[in-house]
């Protein structure tokens, strides 16, 4: 979306979402669903024992930034609705868990049906698990972009720090890793910001390597 104009849309059919969410329940893992147009949302039903997930203390398996990230949602961008409403374009779903294990073993469940559900499966953590629209994620958004506005490949540069950004290295001429990044992650990329997300690293790097 530029200004109101809506480029490309690709969207979670209703039947992925909620077969998503009914998996998410029985395995005990937090959810949030995304709409195009709407506020992210999850089901009332599922409040209760939501909410008492993210309550108390930081486990120490999740990093501080999801943590927070999930406080507050739930303070202020989640919302609660009865039913999931089927005439919404949904973009994403993110789910999460602070055991390491209970994520990744839904994580390898979600794989395994990408092909049934029509979903594109990735992370940004190592709690958590995201899904999009089948083989749609930040690479295939790069390409996009670049057709629509006759932009060559060879003159993309990226910038990430998770694994969900690995598609973008795949396709980006110059690819930087932000300094926050793991080291798994900064092995796919040229560069390297010298500040991490909290300093400002990527307008650093791109003020350096771009306007001076």
């Amino acid at each position: 979306h530029i200004d109101g104009e809506i480029l490309f849309e690709h969207d979670l059919s209703v039947t992925a979402v909620s077969e998503i969410v009914s998996q998410a329940k029985k395995a005990g893992i937090y959810y949030e669903i995304f709409p195009f147009t709407e506020e992210r949302f999850a089901l009332i039903e599922d409040q209760k024992w939501m909410l008492s997930m993210i309550e108390g203390d930081k486990p120490d398996t999740v990093n501080e930034s999801e943590w927070l990230s999930r406080q507050e949602a739930v303070d202020q961008k989640l919302t609660w609705q009865s039913r999931i409403p089927s005439n919404l374009g949904y973009s994403k779903m993110y789910l999460f868990h602070p055991d390491l294990q209970v994520i990744q073993n839904f994580r390898s469940q979600m794989e395994a049906q990408s092909e049934t559900l029509k979903i594109e499966v990735s992370n940004s953590t190592a709690n958590n698990v995201e899904t999009m629209a089948y083989r749609i994620n930040k690479g295939t958004g790069i390409l996009e972009m670049c057709e629509h506005f006759k932009i060559d490949q060879s003159e993309t540069m990226v910038i990430g720090d998770s694994d969900n950004d690995r598609t973008m290295f795949e396709v980006g001429a110059i690819t930087v890793a932000m300094k926050n990044a793991a080291p798994h992650i900064k092995s796919l990329t040229e560069y390297e910001t010298s500040k991490d997300n909290n300093a400002d690293g990527a307008a650093l790097f791109m003020e350096t390597h771009l306007l001076s």
